[in-house]
């Protein structure tokens, strides 16, 4: 036993000297313990989401919000969020809403716009539908207004004045700011 101790021991030495830091390991074992299970952990629960969404962009669920000031046409605007990877914002649940209302809220505090989401009835059909293709269970259409659209106004919009809770209906040719979801 001892004489193959040695002899790993005079393999070690026959190494030349700038070869050896490459094997000379740099972490004690309890280290590198805790750090593959770090690393096991971040990929287990997916990484951390907030670091894949941009900058000022709101994080929620699998998807990241980002709200855009500049003021566009409902079909302009969400062509600007498809080149972004995205859609005009769907929002499928109360929870949802409240998250997205509240970065909204936020994001645009010295503005009192209204802003774009992915509710529109496209032309040739008779019924909401959100851009990205996600069912329609969903609603927070402002009272007394109609959830049918009335005068052209095809197109759906989170209402500033409500804090962003309530839905309303506009011409698509409007211009207001809007929300990407990606």
């Amino acid at each position: 036993m001892q004489r193959k101790a040695n002899s790993n021991q005079n393999t070690y030495s026959r190494i030349p000297e700038r070869h050896r830091q490459i094997c000379r390991p740099r972490m004690s074992p309890t280290a590198f313990f805790f750090f593959s299970l770090g690393l096991v952990g971040c990929l287990l629960s997916g990484g951390a989401q907030a670091d894949d969404c941009p900058k000022n962009w709101l994080s929620y669920g699998s998807h990241c919000y980002g709200y855009f000031p500049q003021e566009l046409s409902w079909p302009r605007a969400q062509a600007q969020c498809q080149r972004s990877g995205g859609h005009l914002a769907s929002i499928l649940d109360e929870d949802e809403h409240e998250a997205v209302a509240t970065y909204l809220r936020q994001a645009q505090r010295w503005d009192d716009e209204d802003v774009w989401i992915g509710l529109s009835i496209p032309s040739r059909s008779r019924a909401w539908t959100w851009a990205d293709g996600s069912q329609l269970d969903y609603t927070a259409w402002e009272k007394n207004k109609s959830y049918f659209a009335l005068r052209g106004e095809h197109c759906a919009l989170l209402e500033e004045s409500s804090g962003f809770l309530l839905w309303d209906n506009e011409s698509c040719s409007d211009r207001n700011p809007f929300l990407c979801k990606v």
